[in-house]
């Protein structure tokens, strides 16, 4: 078979962001999962990087700094 282009053009150096559910962020915050939805209702955590009417909530990496910045 033969591909369309180089397979060594096939790996990237491109960063792939991880995501996080109510659970894992919870565990990376060490705190409950309940605290991760009532952070973010209370305006503390950045609104979920998922659809609002499809479950499941999750996160971007990206919020990783901001639980550093706060202490979390």
């Amino acid at each position: 078979m033969t591909l369309p282009m180089p397979v060594g053009w096939l790996v990237t150096a491109l960063p792939v962001e991880r995501t996080y559910d109510e659970a894992k962020l919870a565990r990376l915050a060490g705190v409950r999962a309940g605290m991760i939805r009532l952070w973010t209702e209370e305006g503390e955590l950045p609104p979920s990087d998922g659809l609002p009417w499809e479950p499941p909530i999750w996160w971007q990496s990206s919020v990783e700094p901001f639980l550093k910045a706060h202490g979390r």
